[in-house]
């Protein structure tokens, strides 16, 4: 049996830093509705049925644009799709923030 003694890589911080940041903006996306579907419940009188639909539209999504996305970041490369998508992820969250009704939600 041979043995490989080989060093693992060392992380380079730059390079996985915007990753990290990637992360955390989708978990915010998953977790940030949650505390704020009671107020919305209220302000909008929304049924249990929406309230569940909205928990529910953004892992949805996920499900759904991951594989396109996937497949898009294959074609044009991995950075400029994580740009788009984060400015799409961006004007998510200030309709999120500015919602004066239930459709904008």
């Amino acid at each position: 049996m041979t043995t490989d003694n080989t060093t693992p890589e060392k992380l380079d911080f730059k390079r996985v830093f915007p990753i990290f940041i990637i992360v955390l903006v989708d978990l915010l996306g998953l977790t940030i509705i949650i505390p704020l579907l009671p107020l919305y419940a209220v302000r909008f009188e929304a049924s249990p049925f929406i309230i569940g639909a909205l928990a529910a539209a953004y892992p949805l999504m996920q499900f759904i644009g991951g594989p396109l996305l996937g497949g898009l970041s294959d074609r044009f490369g991995r950075k400029p799709i994580l740009v788009i998508s984060q400015i799409g992820t961006f004007i998510g969250f200030m309709l999120l923030g500015f919602a004066n009704s239930l459709i904008l939600l």
